[in-house]
């Protein structure tokens, strides 16, 4: 698998996110993990992935 760039779809945000399984779309975002988790059920619990946006990531390492 490769690098996968957030980017473009986490421009702008903030807080806690869930992103589509394919990495391309925002299905539910709040201020907290407890208000999206509370989002996603209202949604039918969509699989993908649960992850926090930050306004800044450069001081982030990783891969």
């Amino acid at each position: 698998m490769g690098v996968i760039n957030l980017t473009k779809i986490l421009q702008g945000k903030t807080g806690w996110v869930s992103i589509s399984p394919d990495h391309k779309k925002i299905i539910a975002r709040a201020k907290n993990l407890k208000e999206l988790l509370v989002k996603l059920e209202k949604v039918g619990n969509p699989k993908g992935y649960i992850m926090i946006a930050a306004k800044d990531y450069s001081r982030y390492v990783g891969q």
